[in-house]
């Protein structure tokens, strides 16, 4: 499945409007937030139902926030942190198996795994988790800075400057 796949999923399911898709793909061309981030951040898409809908229609475990909450160093120390930051993605344990549990916003993202998997050494198993949970946890054990973490106030501007202008944009069309 692709990002495309992703994208028809959430708009047939009625989760997000096609055009709030297109205008967060075009905002988010050159910027550190993904077209999913900026939906999320903006309140464009429901965080619960899109993981609820997404778990169920792929057929992918959903990671609950507390298993994020509790990682074990050697299990974080598996990623480096550049390709965890990038791919919006936490190493959250191994199986029986010597897979590796990965909670990721977009499961989807096949070259995601395929990275995941050449730096690790390990076969990714994908879950998806709520996307603040993943910001909060790459913040916590990587150091990683993400737009969804911390969260924004009630007015945001104090701690994401460009909000008025990014709002702007998506409120043009």
């Amino acid at each position: 499945m692709s990002t495309c796949e992703l994208q028809s999923l959430l708009v047939r399911r009625g989760l997000v409007a096609s055009e709030q898709i297109r205008d967060a793909l075009t905002a988010a061309r050159g910027a550190e937030w993904s077209w999913l981030e900026r939906l999320l951040l903006f309140g464009l898409v429901d965080e619960e139902a899109m993981c609820d809908y997404l778990s169920h229609a792929l057929h992918v475990t959903r990671c609950p926030r507390e298993v994020l909450a509790h990682i074990p160093g050697a299990v974080i120390d598996l990623l480096p942190p550049e390709i965890a930051g990038e791919h919006r993605a936490v190493p959250v344990g191994l199986n029986h198996d010597g897979d590796l549990r990965i909670a990721m916003i977009d499961p989807t993202d096949l070259r995601a795994v395929r990275e995941i998997e050449f730096f690790t050494g390990h076969r990714p198993i994908r879950e998806i988790a709520r996307a603040t949970d993943v910001a909060e946890a790459l913040r916590r054990y990587y150091g990683v800075v993400n737009v969804l973490w911390p969260r924004p106030s009630e007015h945001g501007a104090e701690q994401l400057p460009y909000t008025f202008t990014v709002r702007h944009e998506l409120n043009a069309n």
